[in-house]
């Protein structure tokens, strides 16, 4: 599939302008706080789990 990328600049552009306008931007970076605090937590579950793994005498 092609798409052209002048044809998708615009379209991102429209986005992006929505998401930081200035009735918008505190709810973006709220979101984008939110998604990092996820994918922190994440990524601590999966090294937890990693090391419940590697544990001798342990059933994870």
């Amino acid at each position: 599939m092609n798409i052209r990328e002048d044809d998708l600049r615009s379209a991102v552009d429209r986005w992006l302008t929505d998401l930081f306008a200035p009735a918008n931007v505190e709810a973006t970076i709220t979101q984008l706080v939110r998604a990092d605090e996820q994918t922190q937590a994440e990524r601590t579950i999966a090294d937890t789990q990693a090391r419940l793994t590697q544990a001798p005498n342990t059933d994870p």
